[in-house]
């Protein structure tokens, strides 16, 4: 709607040149025009993995979390034969992901120190203080 603000432009000449309706026109210039979507609540598609993750990759994450996803693939392969695909070892390698995060081990966690040149060696010359 920069147009708008150009002398002698009417809404609806404003709102050809950017390309859309003057009804939006007069949504936008009344506040009432929303540019954020919600995010999508439902599956765009059926589940490639139909169940077998929970019934069979978390039972041998529980038991042992270390184990890789192309690992983990394989065994589902054997398990269900024909039914996945190979496109869909990224699909597990993101469930795996997700599930390590909630319910993996804990991660260790790692305090950063920071060390400024020259501050150790001013601290050392100094000596013991009493």
């Amino acid at each position: 709607m920069s147009y708008r603000n150009k002398p002698k432009q009417t809404q609806s000449s404003a709102a050809a040149k950017a390309g859309f309706s003057s009804r939006s026109a007069r949504r936008i210039d009344a506040g009432q025009h929303n540019t954020s979507k919600l995010p999508r609540q439902y599956a765009t598609r059926k589940d490639p993995l139909n169940g077998l993750f929970e019934q069979h990759v978390v039972p041998l994450l529980e038991k042992e979390p270390s184990l890789q996803p192309i690992t983990l693939f394989e065994k589902l392969e054997e398990i269900a034969p024909g039914q996945l695909e190979r496109s869909q070892l990224r699909t597990l390698q993101r469930r795996i992901k997700t599930w390590r995060v909630i319910h993996g081990p804990e991660q260790d966690v790692i305090f950063r120190q920071k060390h400024t040149p020259g501050q150790w060696a001013f601290l050392t010359t100094l000596g013991p203080t009493s």
